[in-house]
């Protein structure tokens, strides 16, 4: 029998406001689950999805036809994977590459807690050990320890494709990934399919499915989770307001144990928070705007900023470290206008506002749904990858409309629909400038 559970003395509206504090808390660690439930309902690696300690891998670019992502990268393919430390520490292998490549690794909270690319070193390849927080034991002398904040990791890969005469090189890289449980170190690798869950729905996305949780539904899962996934240090005093509602992270927390009039205010709270989580979603005043481009970059560890942090889980726009890769987006031109393929643009680049980058930067263009855009000559990006025609000065000037702009200039063009579009700006390992703020992203001028 559930002991009914005692709180404080709180006004309904201190209890509202305290659990609508908590949804916004905990939405990140719910969702995740979701989406790891979701994407590791299968006995064996396939697209977009793949057994627990296994790694998914994307074999082709993104085409204008395919809806299932949107906003998707055209400068090269993603690989996935999620780790499950509960039973024992698991290990990366990362083979020696000069392809550029990042590899984020995210918590149970969606905090990127660690990466490897070229930046840090992670062309020299090794091996390195997720271990569970209050993991105890030794690991082989030739792995790197890394403690997880979390029982649960996502790898998020993401590997440079130069062009489709590159595509087989990347591919023969992703399968030189490997992830292994302690156990089974140094054992000869044996393809097998495993157990899964049969009852995971795939057809309601995670962020549908956080969403139609009532107020039992979610306290008492992200009770659950919490149980497992401890709260970080700098948590403490949200923790100890949430311990006033008689919220606690266990396996046996009982929802109908709580007071009546503390159960409906946790009802009532579940829209309140998600009506939070939405207006941030849309609030213009989020991230850094430059000559209106906006950029909003995972900051590593959110520390104390919970609704930033469900609102960055709830996008699904997976963001890196700024030192591993900027992304600034417009779908305005200089004077506030919206985007549309009726007009004729223009990116001026002088020689001083060319993206400082070590790597490379590229523009790519979206339609309105987040999605690439078919043409003629099948150009979603371009870059400095690219062959561009310098102007005389040496400036160089990216040229974007929906008609042909001529010959002189189509080695410069990016082709847009004709209705409203969008740009995004990626900024490959970029240089102090960049993600110091110093530099700045010209804007998109409507040209005569």
């Amino acid at each position: 029998m559930k002991r009914r559970i005692e709180i404080e003395s709180l006004t309904r509206r201190e209890i509202q406001r305290v659990a609508e504090d908590l949804y916004i808390y905990g939405y990140p660690l719910l969702l995740m689950d979701i989406i790891k439930r979701t994407q590791t309902a299968t006995p064996h690696p396939m697209l977009h999805r793949a057994p627990l300690n296994q790694f998914a891998h994307g074999r082709f670019l993104p085409r204008p036809h395919d809806k299932y992502i949107v906003h998707p990268n055209a400068d090269g393919l993603c690989s996935y994977a999620w780790v499950d430390l509960r039973k024992e520490p698991v290990l990366l292998s990362i083979p020696r590459t000069d392809k550029y490549h990042i590899l984020s690794f995210f918590s149970g909270w969606y905090e990127i807690f660690e990466t490897s690319s070229p930046r840090n070193g992670g062309t020299q390849g090794g091996h390195v050990g997720f271990v569970a927080p209050h993991w105890c034991g030794k690991l082989p002398v030739d792995v790197k320890p890394i403690v997880a904040p979390t029982e649960t990791v996502w790898i998020h890969g993401w590997f440079e494709v130069g062009g489709p005469e590159d595509i087989e090189i990347v591919h023969h890289l992703q399968d030189q990934f490997r992830l292994s449980p302690l156990s089974e170190w140094g054992s000869p690798r044996i393809p097998h399919g495993v157990p899964f869950r049969l009852d995971v729905d795939q057809k309601t996305t995670p962020q549908e499915q956080v969403a139609n949780f009532d107020a039992r539904g979610f306290y008492t899962r992200l009770s659950r989770l919490m149980q497992r996934n401890p709260a970080q240090a700098c948590d403490a005093e949200i923790v100890s307001e949430f311990a006033r509602l008689g919220f606690f992270p266990r396996d046996d927390f009982a929802f109908q144990t709580l007071p009546a009039n503390a159960a409906k205010a946790m009802h009532q709270a579940v829209p309140g928070a998600q009506l939070r989580i939405a207006n941030a979603e849309k609030s213009a005043g989020r991230g850094k705007t430059v000559n209106n481009w906006s950029l909003h970059v995972h900051p590593g560890r959110y520390e104390m900023n919970y609704l930033d942090r469900a609102v960055a889980a709830r996008t699904g726009v997976v963001a890196g470290l700024a030192e591993d890769v900027l992304c600034f987006h417009t779908a305005v031109d200089l004077t506030g206008e919206p985007l549309k393929g009726a007009h004729r643009y223009v990116i001026n680049l002088s020689q001083d506002s060319i993206p400082p980058v070590n790597a490379f930067w590229s523009i790519t263009l979206y339609d309105s749904g987040q999605h690439l855009v078919s043409n003629s000559i099948l150009r979603n990006a371009i870059g400095d990858r690219d062959r561009l025609r310098l102007n005389a000065d040496n400036s160089l000037s990216i040229h974007i409309q929906h008609e042909w702009p001529g010959a002189t200039r189509d080695s410069n063009w990016l082709p847009a629909p004709r209705g409203a579009f969008g740009l995004a700006l990626r900024m490959y390992w970029p240089k102090p400038d960049a993600f110091g703020g110093s530099w700045r992203p010209p804007a998109v001028m409507r040209a005569n």
